[in-house]
């Protein structure tokens, strides 16, 4: 389904403009039978335009922030409208232990890597969770 609030790009991910299509670049919404995720709302624009037709998609069960600097009041509003749990991103191992292994529960086959504007690969396949969560972990840049 292509609409102006979500946007289809692979057999249930879908972009989701910020809203009035203002702000910095887009989230994610992913449909998934364990309960719907959004990937990265942003700290300073608001996707609450696209709640309505979130909702007719089942609404979301958690909003994954992969960077501490994308959460937000937008993150606490999807929290609030489908009552969503939020995982954080990086920081130290210490930091983050506990949140990462919390994605173990979760069932997914890729990953949505980003490391600068130049990248071409987008959804990157892992063998397991607990492989991507180990490398996740591996990957924190402090202890």
């Amino acid at each position: 389904m292509t609409t102006e609030a979500l946007k289809p790009i692979l057999p249930g991910v879908f972009l989701v403009p910020q809203n009035g299509r203002k702000g910095f670049g887009y989230s994610h919404f992913v449909e998934r039978a364990a309960g719907n995720l959004i990937l990265d709302a942003s700290r300073v624009g608001s996707i609450s335009d696209a709640f309505d037709e979130i909702g007719t998609h089942g609404g979301v069960k958690a909003a994954v922030i992969s960077d501490r600097h994308l959460g937000g009041a937008s993150t606490n509003q999807i929290a609030e409208r489908f009552a969503a749990g939020w995982r954080p991103g990086n920081s130290s191992r210490k930091k983050m232990l506990k949140s990462f292994e919390g994605l173990r529960d979760l069932d997914f086959d890729c990953v949505v890597a980003w490391t600068g504007y130049a990248q071409t690969e987008l959804f990157v396949p892992i063998p397991s969770v607990d492989a991507a969560v180990d490398a996740m972990i591996a990957a924190c840049p402090k202890p």
